[in-house]
């Protein structure tokens, strides 16, 4: 129905192993995440065997990597309930699937706090001069693809060298433009700013988080229009107690209140995103206050225990009519 490129032979073939399953351990409901090939099979599950079930789109997905706009209607219409992980990304769906619009509701990403255990920002090592060092350490972490924005960060770290700030800025991730990443560096003379760390293990960035003074991500839609949403690590710095740099991109301005939290620029802009770095850097009280700010955001706001209530309602709801 709507073309080779979307094989729904493959999906209606998966899907008759899940109705075999569904229907020999009695599942009356199940759940998928993201409005692609997944939401696609489970579309077709229900077609079979009449079981229901429920998706949370989250972006990238029904943004760009699905391409079919039509399709993505059917998808949300066969679905029970349809979740979106921001306010911005359920109004952008229900723009596109106008007829599922009562059917879709936004449940944030929540952060497991007592993997983030809180440390000051400003805290001091008893005994050591060096407790509170003069360099200031930048941190990101992303896969190194184009709307995560390493480009603008990497002319953001050359323009505050420009202005005599003593920094460094680690990045964590791996992706297809490392070398392209790398060379930008290079022509830029920061191979003694920025250090390119690779791919990490979840305990290692968990060490950068608290080692780092400023967290920055700048995120930027690419020629797609694929755009983080609701970048997670975003939401573990601020649960690690650190001021935030990013960009107003889709959801993020719902994590980081900008001017209270952290510090949010236009996409593509290098040039403010240096000035909120440099403000940052330049005021340790202000990386404190903002840091705290943070972390009781994360608190209030998303854990999992508070993001997960609109969905737990949603199934106990489902499941009382079965």
């Amino acid at each position: 129905k709507y073309g080779t490129e979307y094989k729904a032979a493959l999906r209606a073939r998966n899907a008759l192993f899940f109705v075999e399953l569904f229907e020999r351990e009695r599942v009356p409901h199940f759940h998928v995440h993201f409005a692609n090939r997944a939401a696609h099979t489970a579309m077709f599950v229900r077609a079979i065997s009449g079981i229901a079930f429920s998706m949370t789109a989250h972006g990238q997905d029904f943004m760009s990597d699905l391409g079919n706009d039509e399709l993505l209607r059917e998808l949300c219409a066969s679905a029970e309930f349809v979740g979106a992980e921001t306010d911005y990304s359920r109004d952008l769906l229900a723009a596109r699937c106008p007829e599922s619009r009562e059917k879709i509701f936004r449940v944030y990403n929540g952060t497991e706090l007592s993997r983030f255990p809180r440390r000051d920002v400003l805290s001091a090592v008893p005994g050591r001069a060096e407790a509170r060092p003069s360099k200031i350490r930048f941190l990101s972490v992303g896969r190194l693809v184009a709307f995560k924005g390493f480009h603008f960060l990497i002319d953001a770290c050359a323009e505050l060298q420009k202005r005599g700030l003593n920094f460094d800025c680690e990045i964590i991730g791996e992706g297809a433009l490392a070398e392209e990443l790398e060379q930008r560096v290079s022509r830029q003379n920061l191979r003694e700013r920025i250090h390119f760390a690779g791919e990490q293990s979840q305990n290692y960035v968990l060490a950068a988080l608290h080692r780092c003074d400023i967290f920055v991500l700048a995120s930027a839609p690419d020629e797609r229009g694929a755009s983080d949403i609701f970048p997670t690590v975003i939401a573990e710095a601020m649960a690690t107690g650190k001021p935030v740099v990013s960009t107003t991109v889709a959801g993020i301005p719902e994590l980081v209140a900008n001017r209270e939290t952290g510090l949010l620029a236009p996409p593509r802009d290098a040039r403010a995103l240096a000035d909120a770095m440099e403000q940052f850097a330049r005021d340790e009280n202000l990386r404190a206050n903002f840091g705290h700010a943070g972390r009781l955001r994360i608190e209030q706001k998303f854990t999992i225990e508070k993001t997960i209530e609109p969905l737990l309602e949603r199934f106990e709801l489902v499941m009382s009519s079965v």
